[in-house]
């Protein structure tokens, strides 16, 4: 079990323990749904930005700007998946 410092004290608090044993501070957890939608959102990104790239290199704007778009919605779930943790 890993040891995190307490937000509230900063006492060591275990990885499986739900508050803080010496303030009694809830310890916040990263939830699964944050973690996904912030793994979904950095591979969008990244495959937003290369293709875009690769799109311009060879004059096809309308598939830059789908890449484009791509990337913007992977920046965008990046944000929302950090509120979810």
């Amino acid at each position: 079990m890993k040891l995190a410092p307490c937000p509230a004290c900063s006492n060591p608090v275990s990885s499986a323990a739900a508050a803080c044993p010496k303030c009694g501070q809830p310890v916040r957890r990263a939830g699964l749904a944050g973690k996904l939608v912030k793994g979904f959102g950095l591979a969008a990104m990244c495959l937003g930005v290369v293709g875009s790239m690769g799109a311009v290199a060879v004059h096809a704007t309308g598939t830059a700007a789908v890449f484009f778009l791509l990337g913007f919605v992977g920046f965008i779930a990046v944000i929302v998946g950090r509120f979810l943790d």
